[in-house]
């Protein structure tokens, strides 16, 4: 398959969050993964692992499959598995399938070009895994998957909204445990719910008595101690949304974030974007950024985030 088939485009994509991460969970991932990469026809070429005798560069698979036989998985801390498409070299945007386990997240990604799959599918891959990560949410869902030049794209206000949402829901919400105060980051096609979240009120009852009053809203499946699975038909996420948005299920960053910098600071620090650029190309290819290159996540004066590299500005 070549990076014109899979990017742009669609991914069926799971995503967990506050995974347990030790050597046992880390091996079965290894060796799931791999063998369903290779069963589905595309087996890993690239991969990413951080620990104890491991750099955290993206690496070809088979030396890290070698460094992993020397170290073991005791102390490894993160593992990134995928399979690049021909041609591709960014992990995060040519991928045909990619999973991740660390960072207290169990992430998996697969192109819908690859017609044997759907998100049943997937799901019934990775149940061990959520078995042995033991997470406290997660949602299941298609989504589009940017190119390298969408991101460059002039977007629109309410893509913008979205996207900062998102992205404080993964960088404030899931720190603060949120999800362990009943909020869910959207409604989707499957929804892993814990205790709190189905205990939500919604019309002054339970969520989860809420959903179970109307078959339009989906249905309630247990997976294990922790969760519970809600699926839902896709053409009923909407009204869904709507009525969860409006009581408060749903996370709105603007009720939990600081206020964005002012205009005069987003200038300031949207000047030296270019730098930001040029270190993540040098990550996603396994090279070290430029000396004395660090980042901290800011956001513009529409609420963009802004991740800002190099020293801090000088007056």
């Amino acid at each position: 398959m070549k990076v014109t088939d899979v990017r742009p485009g669609r991914d069926y994509t799971f995503i967990f969050y506050q995974a347990e991460v030790n050597s046992k969970a880390a091996q079965n991932f290894f060796n799931t993964m791999v063998e369903w990469f290779t069963h589905l026809g595309y087996p890993p070429n690239k991969s990413a692992i951080t620990g104890s005798g491991h750099s955290g560069k993206v690496i070809s698979f088979s030396r890290s499959k070698l460094n992993l036989l020397k170290t073991g998985f005791d102390g490894i801390s993160s593992i990134l598995i995928s399979t690049l498409a021909e041609g591709g070299e960014f992990t995060s945007t040519e991928h045909i399938i990619e999973a991740l386990l660390g960072y207290s997240k169990l992430a998996v990604s697969a192109s819908t070009q690859l017609t044997a799959l759907s998100l049943e599918e997937v799901l019934l891959a990775i149940q061990p895994l959520i078995r042995d990560c033991k997470p406290e949410y997660g949602v299941g869902y298609i989504e589009y998957r940017e190119s390298r030049d969408d991101s460059c794209r002039v977007k629109t206000v309410k893509e913008y909204a979205e996207r900062t949402r998102l992205q404080e829901w993964r960088l404030y919400a899931v720190k603060k445990s949120l999800h362990k105060q009943g909020l869910i980051r959207d409604v989707y096609p499957f929804n892993f719910l814990n205790s709190s979240q189905l205990d939500m009120p919604v019309d002054g009852i339970p969520l989860s008595d809420w959903i179970q009053q109307n078959p339009s809203r989906g249905s309630l499946e247990p997976m294990n101690e922790r969760l519970t699975l809600w699926r839902v038909e896709e053409q009923n996420i909407p009204a869904i949304r709507e009525v969860l948005w409006q009581t408060g299920q749903i996370f709105d960053w603007n009720k939990y974030c600081p206020p964005p910098l002012s205009p005069e600071e987003a200038e300031a620090f949207i000047r030296r974007s270019q730098a930001s650029i040029e270190a993540e190309i040098a990550a996603e290819r396994g090279r070290d950024p430029k000396a004395g290159i660090d980042y901290q996540v800011l956001y513009d004066a529409q609420g963009r985030e802004v991740k800002v590299y190099g020293p801090p500005p000088q007056d």
